[in-house]
């Protein structure tokens, strides 16, 4: 499955029927531009929760977007940061809050996903094998009753959903996701991926979470 053509762009506001964010053309080329850039990216691609980036990456140089007419878009700067740490080099999407969407971030994984690349959770380090299920259940929830689920953790939901598998390494004591189906991964999809978070996320709001685990599992299988 393609992303790259107009058609499926302008199919984004009725994906996200729920999320009123005035997707006007110029956050639907945002999208855009973020899907291309994770699909042909050639490092690995970091996630994690903003307070864990800043004491692991540092400063980032966020991404602003300059809105100068409807129809215009002016991207300033780069939509990832070249981060470094002691062992791997990485992208990470950075965007500033008012120009920050579930939509846009939703595309920049499924970029990533469609390109196969690696993912590095920050925050991670140190985690053992023993801990490692119950750390990724507890980092997956927020503390809002409106949005059960956080960022962080609809990003590791959708690399359960499609293909990528949970594995460490020796000289890096982060949690790595690594593509291990790549039919999944092909056929990844905005409209799968938001519907399926959605279901999780109202099975929460009433006390269950069958559905969450089965997809964390996955992470395992």
């Amino acid at each position: 499955m393609s992303m790259t053509t107009n058609d499926f762009f302008k199919q984004l506001p009725k994906i996200y029927p729920d999320i009123d964010l005035g997707l006007s053309d110029v956050r639907l080329a945002v999208c855009r531009h973020l899907y291309e850039n994770a699909a042909k990216g050639t490092s690995p691609y970091y996630l994690g929760r903003l307070h864990d980036r800043e004491s692991e990456l540092g400063p980032v140089n966020y991404f602003p977007l300059a809105m100068k007419a409807p129809e215009v878009i002016s991207l300033v700067g780069d939509d990832d940061l070249r981060a470094s740490n002691q062992v791997q080099v990485g992208e990470v999407l950075a965007m500033n809050d008012k120009d920050w969407t579930i939509v846009a971030n939703d595309c920049w994984m499924l970029g990533g996903i469609h390109n196969e690349k690696e993912y590095i959770l920050l925050g991670s380090g140190g985690i053992t094998d023993e801990k490692l299920q119950q750390f990724l259940c507890d980092m997956v929830k927020s503390d809002n009753e409106h949005h059960p689920l956080s960022v962080t953790g609809r990003e590791i939901l959708g690399l359960g959903m499609f293909g990528y598998h949970v594995s460490r390494k020796p000289a890096d004591s982060h949690i790595f996701f690594t593509c291990k189906n790549t039919q999944y991964a092909a056929v990844a999809h905005c409209s799968g991926y938001h519907a399926t978070i959605v279901q999780i996320e109202e099975e929460l709001k009433v006390g269950r979470d069958k559905q969450l685990q089965v997809i964390l599992s996955r992470l395992w299988a």
